[in-house]
C-alpha cells in the first residue's frame, strides 16, 4: 500500500531528525504530509469499494473479506461515511448462525421443567466472530445449523437397598489394677507403695450398615445438522447417569468401639428416596454440562464460510 510505504519514509526520517546536527546536515529532509494524506484518502477509499464489491457478489466468504476491508477503513478513518453500518452488516452476513435444540425420542414424557433445564446451558463462551450460538429461536434469523440434543433412551432403576454387618473392636483402658506377685500378693515399689498398672479390656460393637441407592440414565445423540443443504454434519453418542446414593446405619454393643467413619455414618440417619422427576432433573443438569463439552470441543466445525 503507497500510504505504508509513506508511513515507512516519515518515520525514517523522523529519527534521522534526531542525529546531531552535524550529521543531519548531509541528509535532506522532504515533506511527505501531502503525500502521506493524499495516499491516506486514496487507501481509505480502496478499501471501502472493495467492501462494496465484496458484499455485491454476495456469500458468507465475500462477507467475512468485506469486514475486514471496512476494518481497513476504521483503522484509517473510523467515521468515513457509513463504514460502520456497513461492517455490521457484513459480520451479520458473514457469521454462521446456530441454534441449539433438543428433541425427545425416547417415548416417555419428560417433566415440563426438564427442557428449560437443558436451555440454560451457557454457550456465550461458543461464540467467535464468525460463528454464533442461540438456544432461543429468533424468527428474525435465518439458522444455517441445528445442534440437536436428541434423547433417546431414558431408564429409571428401582430402589434399590443393601444391608451389610461388620464388627469393630478396639482395646481400651477400663480403670487400674494391682500387679501380684506369684503368691497372689499386692507388689510395693521401693517407697513400699501398692503397685498398679492400666486395665486394658477389648470392646466391641456390631454395625448395621444400609445403602440406599437410584439411578436415571438419559443417553441419545448430538447432531449437526446443516439446514442449508438438510444433511447431517456430525453425530456424537451422548449419555449420562444420575446417581443417588445414601449410606446410614445404626449399632449394638459397646459405643466406645465405633471408629470415627463409622460414627458418621450412624449419625445420618436414612432419608426419603427422591422420586423419578428429581432424577431426571439432575440428569438433565449433567447431560447440558457433556453436551456443552462436545460442542466446545466440536466448536470450530461450524465456522466455514461456504
Amino acid at each position: 500500500m503507497i500510504y505504508e510505504l509513506y508511513g515507512r519514509l516519515d518515520r525514517r526520517q523522523d529519527k534521522i531528525k534526531t542525529l546531531p546536527s552535524r550529521l543531519l546536515n548531509e541528509f535532506r529532509i522532504i515533506d511527505y504530509d501531502d503525500e502521506l494524506i493524499s495516499s491516506k484518502e486514496q487507501a481509505t477509499e480502496t478499501s471501502y469499494q472493495q467492501g462494496l464489491e465484496f458484499l455485491d457478489m454476495g456469500g458468507r466468504e465475500n462477507a467475512r473479506r468485506a469486514y475486514y476491508e471496512f476494518g481497513n477503513v476504521q483503522d484509517l478513518y473510523p467515521n468515513y461515511k457509513d463504514v460502520n453500518e456497513l461492517q455490521r452488516e457484513a459480520a451479520y452476513l458473514g457469521t454462521n448462525q446456530v441454534l441449539f435444540v433438543v428433541e425427545n425420542n425416547s417415548e416417555i414424557m419428560l417433566p415440563e421443567r426438564f427442557e428449560a433445564e437443558l436451555l440454560k446451558i451457557s454457550l456465550d463462551d461458543l461464540n467467535n466472530r464468525w460463528i454464533q450460538y442461540s438456544v432461543y429461536e429468533n424468527e428474525d434469523i435465518q439458522y444455517d445449523y441445528f445442534v440437536a440434543l436428541n434423547i433417546n433412551r431414558i431408564s429409571m432403576s428401582p430402589e434399590g437397598l443393601e444391608r451389610e454387618k461388620y464388627t469393630e473392636s478396639i482395646e481400651i483402658q477400663d480403670g487400674t489394677k494391682y500387679v501380684l506377685d506369684q503368691k497372689g500378693n499386692v507388689m510395693k515399689d521401693s517407697l513400699g507403695n501398692d503397685i498398679k498398672v492400666p486395665n486394658m479390656i477389648t470392646v466391641s460393637a456390631e454395625v448395621q450398615t444400609q445403602r440406599q441407592f437410584k439411578e436415571a440414565t438419559i443417553g441419545g445423540s448430538l447432531d449437526y445438522i446443516d439446514l442449508r443443504t438438510d444433511q447431517l454434519v456430525k453425530s456424537e453418542n451422548i449419555g449420562v447417569t444420575a446417581v443417588f446414593e445414601h449410606v446410614s446405619g445404626a449399632f449394638t454393643g459397646d459405643e466406645r468401639a465405633l471408629s470415627d467413619d463409622s460414627r458418621e455414618i450412624i449419625e445420618r440417619g436414612t432419608v426419603p428416596f427422591p422420586n423419578d422427576e428429581f432424577m431426571l432433573m439432575d440428569a438433565a443438569t449433567l447431560l447440558k454440562e457433556r453436551a456443552k463439552d462436545i460442542m466446545y470441543r466440536n466448536r470450530e466445525l461450524l465456522s466455514s464460510s461456504y
